[in-house]
């Protein structure tokens, strides 16, 4: 997981801050709704530097988006199921695949018939 400034997306002067997963060679990435000063990022971190309170919150909302992500990640492992960026965003973000049913696949190619 790397968090990185989206220049292309700004809001009030601030780019957004990005969220890029990686799992073997694929990427997908996320916007985590944070806006951030470009000197105030800490590149080195993935972190925003300073005190104010602002900076605190916005650093913790960082660190529970990253620990959300690990954890549906490790949900996926437990459950035996494929591992890809994409299926960890998808479970992170709710989106469930159509799971077919027997009967479905068994009438799969008649669409006339539903007598199960």
């Amino acid at each position: 997981m790397l968090f990185w400034l989206n220049k292309s997306r700004s809001k009030n002067n601030k780019p957004a801050v990005y969220l890029r997963l990686s799992v073997g060679d694929k990427r997908v990435e996320l916007s985590t709704y944070q806006y951030v000063a470009p000197e105030s990022w800490n590149t080195a971190t993935q972190s925003v530097k300073g005190n104010p309170e602002e900076t605190q919150a916005i650093n913790r909302r960082l660190v529970t988006l990253k620990a959300n992500l690990h954890r549906h990640y490790s949900h996926l492992v437990a459950s035996g199921k494929r591992i890809t960026a994409q299926s960890v965003k998808n479970s992170f973000s709710g989106i469930t695949e159509h799971s077919r049913t027997l009967c479905e696949v068994i009438h799969l190619p008649y669409t006339f018939s539903n007598s199960c």
